[in-house]
């Protein structure tokens, strides 16, 4: 009698031993879809943070380089103005 309920008490815990195998590999593959949707999910931030830098980097470049040209055409202007300026003293000594 002993020996049977020893095999039937082995019995059931190989079967929950085998439930829980099931349930453990079923978590482990949830587990491994997490893990994947948490990667793309960076890889989609990091994409997003990059564009956004390269983005605001580009308009930084238009600003600067038509500061630039704002620039160059206050000095043109300025440079004319004196060589006007100096041409007219030229011709009047």
């Amino acid at each position: 009698m002993f020996t049977n309920d020893l095999k039937k008490a082995l019995e059931e815990a190989k079967g929950d031993a085998d439930q829980k195998s099931i349930r453990l590999s079923e978590m482990n593959k949830q587990l491994i879809v997490v893990d994947k949707m948490i990667k793309e999910a960076k890889i989609k931030e990091l994409t997003k943070a990059l564009k956004q830098k390269d983005e605001s980097s580009l308009k930084e470049n238009i600003a600067l380089e038509e500061a630039l040209v704002a620039e160059r055409e206050a000095h043109t202007k300025d440079v004319e103005y004196h060589e006007e300026i100096i041409a007219e003293l030229f011709y009047e000594f």
